[in-house]
């Protein structure tokens, strides 16, 4: 869920599309698999796949935020513990 607020909050929402390109006919190509998360677009670049943006409409982002909104909590943020092998004053 936090990859669907990642795309929210970096000002202008995107589509996230994967495409294949046909062996035979590097020309030729169709979107795979299409999301919304901006994470699991950054697994498929990780996995060297091509990725591409199209801007998002204003109704889907609408309705993404209203249910990022609904569904999405960060986590809370966690007391960093201080380094045991240093002194007291250096903590």
């Amino acid at each position: 869920m936090r990859g669907y607020y990642l795309n929210l909050s970096s000002g202008a929402p995107v589509w996230f599309v994967s495409w294949r390109i046909a062996d035979d006919d590097p020309s030729r190509a169709w979107p795979e698999t299409v999301s919304l998360s901006y994470n699991e677009a950054g697994r498929w670049l990780d996995a060297q796949e091509r990725v591409d943006n199209l801007p998002l409409p204003p109704d889907v982002t609408a309705w993404l935020q209203a249910w990022n909104d609904a569904h999405y909590r960060p986590e809370p943020k966690r007391r960093k513990r201080p380094a045991s092998f240093l002194p007291p004053e250096q903590r």
